[in-house]
């Protein structure tokens, strides 16, 4: 073979050589490529529903914290309450609880999971609903609207405001920790 023709034939072996490996590196960026926008897709929906359920445990929380506002002030008058004004109260704080945004977004959580951060949902949430129970025991033990839950005597204010504290203190804690979580799970800190 003559030294023309071996080096064409060099140059179409080294060329194809060349394509191939070009092609090769390129599929496997590809594929690392898609692998990162996967996953970038997957932190983008996780974050979507814990900011959701963070906006949804937090409006509850308020909205708690409105009605125990308005029901220490009114125990502060002189005249006592009224059980229109305490029903309407519980009605408010079972609203806040039981609110259907509160379903989709337990739902949103568990499927994006980590587990661990839904067990933390599930926490924040229960602390949410001693919160509202506590609420709603004080508000009905005071004003003599209609509801069954069971809670020590009489309270005087004192024991009433500890009593009110404990549940929002525990409720807040617990949103605390779920952000942590959540961060935690989003960004491995």
């Amino acid at each position: 073979m003559d030294a023309g023709l071996a080096g064409l034939i060099g140059a179409a072996i080294g060329g194809l050589l060349g394509a191939g490996g070009a092609i090769s590196a390129a599929a496997i960026s590809g594929s690392r490529q898609f692998r990162s926008n996967v996953a970038q897709m997957q932190r983008e929906a996780r974050r979507a529903a814990y900011i959701r359920a963070v906006a949804v445990l937090g409006e509850s929380l308020h909205a708690f914290d409105q009605v125990a506002e308005d029901f220490r002030k009114s125990l502060r008058q002189p005249d006592g309450l009224n059980p229109a004004i305490g029903g309407a109260w519980i009605e408010q704080c079972n609203q806040a609880h039981e609110s259907a945004e509160w379903r989709h977004v337990q739902a949103a959580v568990q499927l994006e999971g980590p587990v661990g951060i839904a067990r933390a949902l599930e926490e924040c949430r229960a602390a949410q609903a001693t919160y509202h129970f506590r609420l709603i025991a004080c508000i009905a033990v005071q004003t003599g609207a209609a509801y069954t839950y069971e809670v020590d005597g009489d309270m005087d204010m004192s024991s009433i405001y500890k009593y009110l504290d404990s549940g929002r203190d525990r409720s807040e804690s617990a949103l605390e920790q779920f952000m942590r979580a959540a961060n935690a799970a989003m960004y491995g800190a």
